[in-house]
């Protein structure tokens, strides 16, 4: 769990970031990793053990981003937004895979992965099969592991802190709210009255999410939403038997998304 609230590093890491008292927490969550690492290899389990290692979600503002930016670090790099917000900053994440026996060392992957597929390719890995009921949203990350695949997914599911949706497909990414549906600026309830309801963002050429052009096509946007209501209606977003989704909620979501784009 850690770095997380509350930020607590060791002593013996205090003020040797360079940051904050976040960036010294880091630099002790790193040295236990170290540990975990170099006890595998004293125990000579290191070449067949999987170890992974990924935040759960962006930087989080108790951090303090302005301490931080002071110092010349910025937790987001140059994706918008952070922790509970729909936007990039909220969900591009560290994912590191250490697995000797299976992955080439210092190999790179620009696939798009997600937590959830953790799931699917352990079971992958294990060789066990998952029920029609199990990873409804996990797809196997373990050809990119080895190599023999460059992409696994067609597109990814986000949702922020207030519920709202977002789809990515390619270099296209379509977000169901205004502002960012988290606490960076625009906060739910605080955005611009002309503000379009939804959002569209070439990621290829507009990876800071600057340059709303649900406008310019929104025949992509349809495209998308789509896709999107679908995977609610199904229960799922791999392919399989059709999944029941738990709580009113998610109707809800599919009426008020089709009332808004109509």
């Amino acid at each position: 769990p850690a770095p997380h609230a509350p930020i607590l590093p060791a002593g013996r890491f205090l003020g040797k970031s360079g940051t904050n008292e976040y960036g010294d927490f880091v630099l002790h969550c790193d040295d236990v990793v170290g540990r975990i690492s170099r006890k595998l290899e004293e125990t000579g389990l290191l070449e067949n053990t999987i170890l992974a290692y990924a935040s759960d979600n962006g930087c989080s503002p108790f951090v303090d981003f302005q301490e931080l930016k002071a110092k010349g670090h910025s937790p987001s790099y140059h994706f918008r937004g952070a922790k509970a917000d729909i936007y990039e900053g909220g969900h591009r994440i560290p994912y590191i895979v250490q697995w000797p026996e299976k992955i080439r060392g210092g190999s790179v992957s620009g696939a798009v992965v997600c937590l959830s597929d953790f799931l699917a390719t352990i079971a992958d890995c294990l060789d066990v099969a998952l029920k029609e009921n199990e990873g409804e949203d996990s797809v196997s990350n373990l050809p990119l592991w080895t190599e023999e695949r460059t992409e696994v997914r067609q597109d990814i599911v986000h949702q922020s802190i207030d519920g709202s949706l977002s789809i990515r497909k390619g270099k296209w990414k379509l977000e169901m709210c205004p502002g960012s549906g988290g606490w960076s600026y625009p906060k739910p309830g605080e955005e611009p009255e002309d503000a379009p309801q939804f959002q569209l963002y070439d990621l290829e050429t507009d990876i800071g999410e600057t340059q709303n052009v649900i406008a310019k096509y929104p025949e992509t946007a349809v495209t998308l939403r789509e896709i999107l209501t679908g995977y609610i209606r199904s229960g799922r977003s791999t392919p399989g038997t059709k999944q029941k989704n738990n709580g009113q909620e998610v109707w809800e979501t599919i009426l008020w998304i089709e009332e808004k784009q109509g």
